[in-house]
């Protein structure tokens, strides 16, 4: 906040401008196994399956995943493409090859008339499917059910 202040003239100087930044170790060695892996997509709730079969397999973000749109997804090259919007920073375009097992997946989801998004999940009034952002509520409950302890959606 003190620095937008000190950009837009407001202040004539950052009085925290000599204290270093507080270096925090939080890197995680958590890392999920493959029978771990398949108590999840056993028990997981229908619409977060490839969700977390794309988490597993791909190198690819929680919000790469869940806005995915099937224009990114060229199934003949076995590739997706995210354009630098869709990237952290924003800089460059990225293009990630598609495992078989996700591409297999990918194949059986239900495509919708009126989004371009390739996750969808049942409406809670209609048997509508609608796109999705957030899972994590479901996400948490399904990690406490098969206590996996600190399980992140990352590991």
């Amino acid at each position: 906040m003190l620095n937008k202040a000190l950009a837009f003239d407001e202040i004539e100087k950052n009085p925290f401008d000599k204290i270093p930044n507080i270096r925090i170790r939080n890197t995680r060695t958590r890392i999920i196994s493959e029978e771990e892996f398949k108590s999840l997509i056993k028990e997981a709730p229908d619409y977060l399956k490839g969700v977390i079969m794309m988490g597993y397999f791909l190198p690819m973000r929680k919000r790469q995943i869940t806005q995915l749109c099937w224009h990114e997804v060229d199934l003949k090259e076995n590739l997706i493409r995210l354009d630098p919007s869709r990237n952290k920073g924003g800089h460059d375009s990225q293009v990630i090859p598609i495992h078989p097992e996700v591409k297999g997946m990918l194949k059986g989801l239900p495509k919708s008339n009126s989004s371009g998004r390739v996750f969808l999940k049942n409406h809670r009034t209609s048997s509508d499917l609608i796109p999705f952002d957030d899972f994590m509520d479901d996400w948490r409950r399904l990690v406490e059910s098969l206590n996996l302890g600190d399980l992140v959606f990352h590991d």
